[in-house]
């Protein structure tokens, strides 16, 4: 009986643990649900639930299009993914942060699509099946985008897939705080926006007298809220972050390259 005991004791232990470890998921689960649930809420959407062995998902809403919060794991990684369905069913394009090994594999003969701005050629490796029509996308509004998308959260990182009529973003790492998530999201949403708007027909330049335009409510070269220090563009009027200009050294807005601003009216 005493022989048995150690092998009795230490199943015993297995199954307490076994309890204790399926709680603790559940909680966890049960929190992060509960997390997307308060996000989904600012975009009029939704949680599907999870289970043990799957995270909660949350569709989203930007306008009259659905979009797709997930979590998942891929060769003992954590990913967060966001899609949505983009309206160009052609069009294929991958991005991914440059590397020295991707710097290599250039000379070898790896596609990298140049857009003509070296500091966003030298950030990201870019494919796809048509150049011509990727620069086109590619914008500086959509540039901008990526760059944030990219850093607006803890991990930074991005995988950008365009292809068979759905856009794709993954961060490689598990974003689970609040503040995190909300980044994330209105860092894609912005994107996808800026996306739809590249390819529009004509530019319109605004007269020099013209008002500011209210609907601004975030710096193009940040992203974050307009506040504090604000300057607007002598030509087009758009307003930017004082700083936000002094780095960037023009109007952000594509085609105007005005470098000249204008402090607001007291």
């Amino acid at each position: 009986m005493n022989e048995g005991f150690p092998i009795l004791f230490l199943i015993l232990a297995a199954v307490i643990l076994g309890v204790i470890g399926v709680a603790f998921a559940s909680l966890s689960q049960q929190q992060r649900s509960a997390r997307l649930s308060s996000i989904a809420a600012r975009w009029q959407g939704h949680v599907e639930p999870g289970d043990w062995f799957h995270f909660p998902q949350a569709v989203l809403r930007f306008g009259n299009t659905a979009a797709r919060l997930q979590f998942f794991r891929q060769n003992k990684r954590s990913n967060t993914d966001l899609t949505i369905h983009f309206p160009d069913g052609q069009l294929r394009l991958e991005m991914y942060p440059q590397t020295i090994v991707h710097s290599v594999g250039k000379l070898l003969g790896l596609q990298d699509i140049e857009i003509g701005r070296s500091s966003f050629d030298d950030a990201f490796i870019i494919q796809g099946n048509n150049p011509v029509l990727i620069r086109e996308y590619l914008s500086l509004d959509v540039q901008l985008a990526i760059h944030h998308l990219s850093t607006c959260t803890y991990f930074h990182n991005l995988h950008l897939t365009i292809g068979g009529g759905t856009l794709r973003v993954t961060k490689n790492g598990l974003l689970d705080g609040e503040a995190d998530l909300l980044q994330f999201i209105s860092a894609f949403e912005r994107l996808f926006q800026a996306l739809l708007e590249a390819r529009a027909t004509g530019i319109e330049y605004l007269p020099g007298n013209a008002p500011a335009r209210i609907i601004d409510t975030q710096c193009r070269v940040c992203g974050d809220a307009l506040a504090g220090k604000i300057v607007y563009c002598a030509s087009c009027l758009t307003p930017h972050h004082l700083d936000c200009w002094n780095y960037f050294g023009s109007c952000s807005v594509y085609a105007c390259g005005q470098k000249k601003y204008r402090h607001p009216r007291s």
